[in-house]
């Protein structure tokens, strides 16, 4: 029972895979309200490897969608989300991005930092001056590049374990981002972090804009706005042009972003997964979480009579579709919080 293996292994950050009797579905969640989506690339650009430009398969609507509608990052105690694609992208991009097991909910308190604007927070050149705005409807992205986004911090890493010269200088942008401190070097937690990367075509030049969320402990923001009102004010602006060799936007566009995994890439061999990207996924967040793979049999219990005054009334919005992939979480002391998993869209 889901209760008994809490009380076992209270303090981890746990995994279920739930390999057995989950069907593919095709559900249309493009009208989805209340979470963030990661849908088609519109923007085309060169292929991997050179040739025709290629795209996303066009799905019909967002790859990633949040489908408990009043999940807040900060609070929920779970997080449903449908992945409609799965590539490496949109998988990481579903783990990732304002997930509240990865949240530190601690209220820092910081020094009296004068105010700063838009025009402020360029972090040294890091965002490109005249690009920076506080909505992403500001931005130049099209639609559905703004439906497709990246967690960045995955991203970059993917970048790296790829090609570590080329991935560095994309993932040194996240790390200029995050080391301003404003002059209080006592806060020992980044004030603010690149979140999202989007790419944008102009003129036959990809550029790579990005979302920068700021804690909701900070109090010196002036003109910057919480525009979907998850408690962290965001920014949006371009890296410059340097940031993204061509060989980098084609492996984005095709690896990452582009191609589906097999079901077995994804959830691996056997009741423990081993050999996928779920088991690998354990091993990334094993140092700081201390992540374990549990039997698939415990789908059966979730959630149990312990579980369900936590989880509420939240597994009811994934109506007919069933979850192959639960995280199971205590970050925190008595802190326990769920992620709920339905992925499709496998390679054939």
């Amino acid at each position: 029972m889901l209760s008994r293996f809490l009380a076992v292994c209270s303090g981890s950050l746990l995994i279920v895979a739930l390999f057995a009797g989950c069907e593919q579905k095709t559900v249309t969640t493009a009208s989805a309200k209340g979470g963030d989506a990661a849908g088609s690339e519109a923007d085309g650009g060169p292929a991997a490897g050179g040739g025709q430009p290629a795209g996303r398969p066009d799905i019909g609507g967002p790859a990633v969608v949040t489908l408990n509608k009043d999940y807040n990052p900060l609070k929920s105690r779970v997080l449903v989300r449908h992945v409609k694609l799965a590539t490496k992208s949109d998988l990481e991009y579903a783990v990732y991005y304002n997930n509240v097991a990865m949240q530190d909910p601690k209220k820092y308190e910081h020094k009296e930092i004068a105010k700063k604007t838009l025009a402020d927070l360029d972090f040294d050149g890091t965002l490109v001056e005249d690009s920076i705005v506080d909505t992403i409807d500001k931005t130049p992205l099209s639609q559905k590049s703004k439906d497709s986004p990246m967690a960045f911090f995955p991203m970059s890493e993917y970048l790296i374990n790829w090609d570590y010269d080329l991935g560095v200088p994309v993932s040194d942008y996240g790390v200029a981002v995050s080391d301003e401190r404003w002059g209080d070097d006592e806060v020992t937690v980044p004030f603010q972090e690149i979140t999202k990367a989007y790419l944008h075509e102009d003129g036959g030049k990809t550029q790579m804009y990005v979302c920068v969320a700021f804690k909701p402990w900070v109090k010196f923001l002036e003109g910057v706005d919480d525009e979907d009102g998850d408690g962290f004010k965001e920014i949006y602006g371009r890296l410059p042009d340097e940031a993204l060799d061509d060989k980098v936007v084609a492996q984005l566009r095709g690896t990452y972003r582009r191609e589906p995994q097999t079901r077995q890439e994804v959830l691996g061999n056997g009741d423990n997964g081993e050999g996928g990207w779920l088991f690998q996924l354990c091993s990334d967040l094993y140092p700081k979480y201390n992540t374990e793979t549990l039997d698939a049999r415990q789908r059966a219990a979730f959630p149990d009579a312990k579980v369900r005054p936590l989880v509420g009334d939240a597994m009811k919005c994934l109506g007919d579709l069933e979850p192959n992939v639960i995280i199971a979480a205590r970050p925190f002391e008595e802190w326990h919080v769920f992620n709920v998993f339905v992925i499709e869209g496998f390679k054939d």
